[in-house]
């Protein structure tokens, strides 16, 4: 996958079981970054157990969400915390994708 697809595309894929990586999600606004726009994020790496390691499987919080997302996609801390709150929620919704969601990592515990 190589275009720039919305949450709703994602989603999409999702439901089909065609969901893969690299997937580029276009940002329902754009983030100022120094002299640069950005107006997606490309998800490339599936999270590592490194990645997670020190996320709670109880009690997350948005914030613990954010080196994941930012693992994910190589995009700075700097540049998570600009996101919109909506592309923040949309950038989750795919992280917790690869995450397996939090319900299932919960209940094996």
């Amino acid at each position: 996958m190589s275009d720039i697809f919305t949450i709703e595309d994602a989603r999409a894929f999702i439901e089909e079981g065609t969901m893969s990586l690299p997937f580029t999600l276009k940002l329902t606004k754009p983030i100022k970054l120094g002299e640069d726009t950005v107006s997606e994020i490309t998800f490339k790496n599936e999270p590592t157990a490194a990645d997670v390691e020190k996320m709670p499987v109880k009690d997350q919080n948005m914030g613990h969400f954010y080196p994941v997302i930012s693992k994910m996609t190589g995009q700075t801390l700097v540049g998570i915390r600009r996101l919109s709150f909506k592309d923040l929620q949309n950038a989750m919704e795919l992280s917790n994708h690869f995450l397996g969601g939090s319900e299932e990592i919960g209940e094996d515990l």
